[in-house]
This record gives C-alpha cells, sequence and structure tokens, in this order.
C-alpha cells in the first residue's frame, strides 16, 4: 500500500491557469478633456490612459515600447501609424500584428482618412503592452455614435507573448488543454 501512495504522490497533474481577464467597466462615455486609465491585470499600476483631445478625437500618449495600438497604417506608409484601426469581432491581435504608433494613437483622428473613422456601434482596438518584463496582447470594446466615443469593456491574456481575438473573452478547449501537464516525479 505504501508503494501504491508514493506512487500516486509523484504522478500529479499541474495546470497552467492562464485565461482571458476581462474587464467590464461601467460604459465610459469621452466628453471633453475627459480622461480613462487602463488597469488589465487590476494591479494598481495604469498600463496607459485615454483622453478626449477636443473635436471628438479620443487619444493616448505612450512609451512605444512598452505600449502600442494596431493603427491603420506604417510609419514607413507616411500615413495612418498614429490612427488606431477599428477591429472587427474575432480579428487576431497578437505578435504577427502591425503595432506601429510611436508615442501617440487616435480614435477618430480629426486628420484621419474617412475609411480610418471608427464606424457607428461597436468595434475593437487592439493594443499591447508590457507588464514587468512581459508582452501582452488585448483589446478595447469601443462604441461610437455620431462621433461620440464609449468605452464598454477591455480584456487581455494573461499568458504572455499569447494572442487574443477581439472580443474573446474565455479560452476554447483547446488552448485549455495546451495549458494541462501532466507531470511524472
Amino acid at each position: 500500500m505504501k508503494k501504491i501512495t508514493l506512487l500516486l504522490s509523484l504522478l500529479t497533474f499541474t495546470t497552467s491557469f492562464s485565461s482571458i481577464i476581462v474587464k467590464d467597466i461601467t460604459d465610459f462615455t469621452f466628453t471633453n478633456s475627459a480622461t480613462l486609465d487602463f488597469d488589465f491585470n487590476n494591479d494598481g499600476t495604469v498600463e496607459f490612459t485615454f483622453e478626449e483631445m477636443g473635436g471628438g478625437t479620443v487619444g493616448c500618449m505612450f512609451d512605444y515600447l512598452n505600449v502600442n495600438f494596431l493603427g491603420t497604417g506604417t510609419l514607413a506608409s507616411g500615413h495612418g501609424w498614429d490612427i488606431m484601426k477599428s477591429l472587427a469581432l474575432n480579428a487576431v491581435i497578437g505578435s504577427s500584428s502591425t503595432f506601429d504608433a510611436q508615442g501617440d494613437a487616435y480614435i477618430n483622428a480629426e486628420w484621419a482618412n474617412a475609411n480610418e473613422m471608427f464606424p457607428n456601434g461597436d468595434s475593437y482596438v487592439g493594443t499591447t503592452f508590457k507588464i514587468g518584463v512581459n508582452r501582452y496582447y488585448g483589446w478595447i470594446l469601443v462604441n461610437s455614435v455620431a462621433g461620440v466615443i464609449k468605452v464598454k469593456s477591455y480584456a487581455y491574456n494573461n499568458v504572455a507573448n499569447q494572442s487574443i481575438t477581439a472580443g474573446q473573452s474565455t479560452l476554447d478547449t483547446d488552448e485549455f488543454s495546451q495549458n494541462l501537464k501532466l507531470k511524472i516525479y
């Protein structure tokens, strides 16, 4: 009996508790000079802040090495690198995404082309940010009505360097099973 108990105690299951962390906030409407802080992991440290910049433009200033947003273009193209891209539900946000903002990025920027403005209704902003030395990917649910921007919720994948899809709120069974590990000692 002692051998079986010892064998069972050496055979253990461990899981890496990865998940999508969603913050469903009270809808926040941007009015003149209003700001909204984003603390994705609820540690009391703000990852970045959105601010109403006037004329319906909502923007963010940041250290591009630590925070960035999916844009409508690239710095090399000379346009759109500082304009946040409106993403549809299930758009992939991860290491293969183009994060090319250089320290500032905007929703409905006054200099944006008509096709770069956020459509009426819900859409998403893709973001990447560092917590400590690790890089994470997340989304922000934005609602736009007649140019007025409202943030409804935001989320991130709490496993460093793992992608997330816009609107994703749980891991699917394949992602969960990839995090289940059997260790034999």
